[in-house]
């Protein structure tokens, strides 16, 4: 049996169908059993409730209701153990009827109303049936003074309505009039009934399941029926069965768990208003706050808002001077003292889940929690009262804050970065960094949110895009500056040429060819000498002062056999690693003492004598030349010498003037690269819509993120940032005036055409550089000016390296419709009400956190409200607890403004007559709204079962 912890509705198993030893003839098991064991029986199969339904009386249910009122006031276990009065009426043509009737109904009650239905056979048998035929039966059961409930049973067996009647019309009116159907097996029904329009009044009913025991001691644990309900009764019951795809399970199919996080009560003491404590308890699912203007239904989300540490959050998405920041500043200022103190206990916060209490004052925040040895003590765990943003996520708006997040460009942008759904701002965070950031510091936070939230994700890389490509455009001018002095050393190689050519028409060309030729010569020996000595001595020196240490394993005495196994077979690898690096530094010495050889060889050593001996002998000569034409000759040798150094030069250019085209290659991969980055953002945010929004209802909601185009106020500032230009004239008529709707430039061209926004980048480069001198246009926008031209070219590569890397926002493009056969609207041309709604379907869409809304509906009109409050909620809160301020919900927590104090004037779950009440005085816009607004609501809310 379930305890119930939390107030308002949660699961009860009900077996919807049993019988008693005294109430019907056919019971099997053993008749003397007491009225006690009987209901212990059941309770200890792990219902909750059952409902006594004897075969056409209900002999022994007064005998019951007092057993269960003696053993509530003897065992406190009994207290959520409940006895529903029944009874299955045997109705003409054979079929059979469950009757359910409030809690108070005596047996006599139940005898008067089978009579009514014509039932003349004896009590507690099914020996006759009723004058009234099945459809006749049903509606006097629900009729006064009853006000019952009429479940035909066991509907695919015998005596069951499918078994007994085959007649079409008959079958759709018992179907029209029936509040739920008792099934044994849904599936079977299909072979059951074969009329489309029967099928589809089958699919809407609930389907309960129930024992249908006769024999208390021998009944099968797993047949019952799992119904949402603030505790058993029949007014429960009515409103459960009307909605069966969010109340109704049977045995065979679990209902949602509990969320994973959820609010379990706030506790407010010494607030402006409300200097007493007040304590409101929530259920896990949906809670609306409701209550008249000024009752303090907005106190209870600000509150929370703060316990919560949410009170940054509107700021951050908005500005601090927007109206809904101001809003929320105003709550602290005005409501908060410096007594206030605020507890929100919170289940399934941090790693490991559990409960813990976040306490809030202005001079002291704390985590708290359970203690374990003292019942409701707490101890402080000296976790920061900040974690609670990570250790437990919220989803917490208010209906002006929703509009103004759909009426900011940016605003639905940033909540889809900073959802937990999934993960998802962990996603975006890392492509964010991917795509730009610095390396050390995105590496160092990843792995820091990795630590506090457990998760596992690679980490950012650290070399971010965008630094990799402004890298690769430095290479490129790097490279293309290198080059800068090629043309120089082209000059002094053919000058130098020049005059050895002069010299050589004086008589001296053959010496002057063989000193050349013997030159040469010695230049392509000794470089390749100098080459391989050089390597082997960078290898020497790296390897040299290496060693392998004289590692070992050190296990205790006291070890186990199988380590000192491992220790020993590592031992013998050891020492055959030692030997293999003695191998190597042998192989380092080998490979030194080779190298010598090169210059210690025979032929080297005769070669370079005789090469020596050559050029002193040219060079003699020469010199003997020089004095016989008067000294013309006497630079030759070192004109030679300038020759060499500077083919050396110029072959060393040859190579890299082929090095800026592969740098201008690989510039482009890596722009590409960068891009493809960017991209990444957008299509995890798009993939990220789609999962959420496909849920919604009806195909109502369409929403595209446009990548890198958001042309804003804000894309315009860092455009005119970027170029250098002021807010004068002269660049309002480039980059253009967004507050001029006939304005012409570049952010409204590319707002229009975001796709040629490289064609811009391009363009301006190519101005600057000096490519496209004659340029008059970029993007069709005139640069005639002298003011603009001089801007541009002023720009210096850094800076055109930034106008390279820079992007946009994306643009969020939000469109709805109220029916799948309605025309796409776009947002921004939609009422306030519209776009509230439209971006409101997102969010009660989007995560399992808890989801705290304060009046949605102030701008929506009875539609959305019904779509997109209503509607939407009734599916959300399967998954995630929500908190509505107005809604529809699990339980009803009413506000109240009275003595100059705030109060918590009731709570309770829709069944409860007092509630529903309480909400159609409260709710404004009179019964006609509010039946638009909570119509399962209004059907019930004078009955009493």
């Amino acid at each position: 049996m379930t305890e119930q912890q939390f107030p308002g509705s949660r699961w009860w198993k009900i077996d919807f169908h049993t019988h008693t030893p005294q109430g019907s003839s056919d019971y099997k098991g053993d008749k003397s059993i007491s009225a006690q064991d009987w209901l212990t029986h059941h309770k200890n199969r792990g219902v909750d409730c059952v409902v006594v339904t004897d075969h056409n009386g209900s002999e022994w249910l007064d005998e019951l209701q007092v057993e269960l009122v003696r053993l509530r006031g003897t065992d406190k276990a009994w207290a959520s153990f409940f006895v529903l009065p029944g009874v299955e009426i045997s109705c003409s043509s054979g079929v059979h009827v469950l009757a359910i009737l409030d809690e108070a109904a005596k047996a006599k009650d139940i005898a008067a109303m089978v009579g009514k239905c014509g039932y003349q056979g004896t009590l507690g048998d099914s020996d006759a049936v009723t004058t009234t035929s099945v459809v006749e039966v049903m509606k006097i059961v629900q009729g006064a003074p009853w006000n019952g409930l009429a479940i035909p049973a066991h509907v695919d067996c015998s005596k069951g309505l499918f078994k007994s009647i085959q007649d079409s019309q008959t079958l759709k009116d018992v179907l029209k009039t029936a509040n739920a159907l008792q099934t044994l097996d849904v599936q079977a029904l299909a072979t059951l009934v074969k009329d489309d329009d029967c099928r589809k009044l089958i699919d809407q009913l609930a389907h309960v399941q129930g024992s249908d025991s006769h024999n208390a001691e021998q009944t099968f644990a797993e047949v019952f029926t799992w119904v949402k309900l603030t505790m058993p009764s029949l007014s429960g019951l009515k409103l459960a069965l009307a909605e069966p795809q969010l109340s109704v399970r049977r045995s065979d199919q679990s209902p949602e768990p509990l969320p994973k996080q959820w609010i379990q009560s706030l506790q407010i003491q010494g607030l402006a208003k409300r200097h007493r404590q007040l304590t409101i308890d929530f259920n896990p699912w949906l809670n609306t706050v409701i209550g008249g203007r000024g009752s303090g239904k907005s106190s209870v989300v600000e509150c929370l808002r703060l316990a919560l540490g949410r009170e940054q959050e509107a700021e951050q998405q908005l500005s601090r001077e927007h109206e809904v920041s101001k809003a929320i500043a105003q709550f602290a200022e005005s409501m908060v003292l410096d007594k206030t103190q605020l507890s929100a206990a919170v289940q399934g916060a941090g790693q490991l889940g559990g409960i813990n209490r976040y306490d809030w004052s202005k001079n002291e925040k704390r985590v708290m929690r359970p203690d374990g040895q003292v019942t409701e003590s707490w101890v402080d765990t000296g976790i920061e009262h900040n974690k609670v943003l990570d250790d437990f996520p919220v989803r917490l708006f208010s209906q002006k804050q929703i509009h103004a997040l759909a009426n900011q460009p940016g605003g639905l942008l940033g909540y889809l970065d900073s959802s937990r759904t999934d993960d998802q701002w962990l996603k975006i965070y890392q492509l964010k960094k991917n795509f730009n950031a610095d390396p050390k510091s995105a590496q160092q936070a990843t792995h820091s949110q990795a630590m506090k939230r457990g998760g596992s994700f690679v980490i950012a890389s650290t070399s971010s895009s965008v630094s990799r490509f402004e890298d690769a455009r430095k290479d490129v001018r790097t490279k293309q500056n290198e080059l800068s002095a090629w043309p120089q050393i082209k000059s002094n190689l053919a000058q130098v040429q020049e005059s050895l050519d002069t010299y050589a028409k004086q008589g001296v060309s053959d010496k002057v060819l063989l000193l050349q030729k013997l030159r040469v010569e010695k230049r392509a020996i000794e470089d390749f000498e100098q080459g391989v000595s050089s390597e082997v001595s960078n290898l020497q020196n790296a390897f040299a002062p290496m060693q392998l240490n004289a590692w070992a394993v050190n296990l205790p005495e006291t070890a186990s056999a199988s380590a000192k196994e491992v220790a020993q077979r590592w031992q013998q690898v050891f020492e055959a690693m030692q030997t293999t690096w003695a191998n190597v530094q042998a192989q380092m010495q080998t490979l030194q003492t080779q190298a010598q050889q090169l210059t210690a060889d025979a032929a080297y050593q005769q070669w370079s004598t005789e090469q020596q001996s050559q050029e002193t002998q040219y060079l003699s000569e020469l010199e003997n030349v020089k004095a016989m034409l008067g000294g013309q000759l006497q630079q030759v040798g070192v004109l030679q010498q300038q020759k060499e150094d500077l083919e050396k030069q110029n072959q060393l250019f040859e190579l890299k003037a082929k090095e800026p085209e592969a740098a201008k290659v690989l510039r482009e991969q890596r722009y590409q690269e960068m891009v493809n980055a960017r991209r990444a953002i957008t299509q995890a945010r798009q993939d990220f819509v789609n999962a959420v929004i496909q849920n919604a209802p009806e195909e109502t909601l369409q929403i595209t993120v446009h990548p890198v185009a958001q042309y804003d106020d804000v894309s315009l500032n860092e455009l005119r940032k970027l170029l250098g230009l002021n807010t004068a004239d002269y660049a309002n008529s480039f980059l253009g005036d967004l507050e001029n709707e006939v304005s012409k430039g570049i952010v409204p061209t590319l707002a229009q055409q975001p796709e040629r926004l490289d064609e811009l980048k391009k363009g301006i480069e190519a101005f600057v550089v000096g490519e496209a001198e004659q340029v008059q246009k970029i993007l069709e926008i005139d640069i005639s000016g002298a003011r603009i031209r001089a801007a541009l070219k002023a720009l210096t590569p850094r800076q055109l390296d930034e106008l390279w890397t820079w992007f946009p926002e994306d643009k969020v493009e939000i469109k709805f419709r109220q029916a799948p056969k309605d025309n796409w609207q776009d947002i921004s041309t939609g009422s306030a009400g519209q776009k509230t709604g439209a971006l409101l379907s997102f969010i009660v869409n989007e995560g399992e956190e808890p989801l705290i809304l304060d009046q949605p509906e102030d701008d929506l009109d009875n539609e959305n409200v019904y779509k997109l409050v209503v509607e939407q909620l009734r599916q959300t809160k399967s998954r995630r607890q929500v908190i509505v301020v107005n809604g529809d919900a699990e339980l009803v927590i009413l506000m109240a403004f009275r003595g100059g104090q705030i109060q918590a004037d009731t709570a309770g779950g829709l069944q409860d007559v007092s509630i529903r009440q309480k909400i159609c005085d409260v709710m404004e816009g009179g019964e006609k709204a509010f039946k638009n607004r909570y119509e399962r609501v209004l059907k019930h809310k004078l009955s009493k079962g």
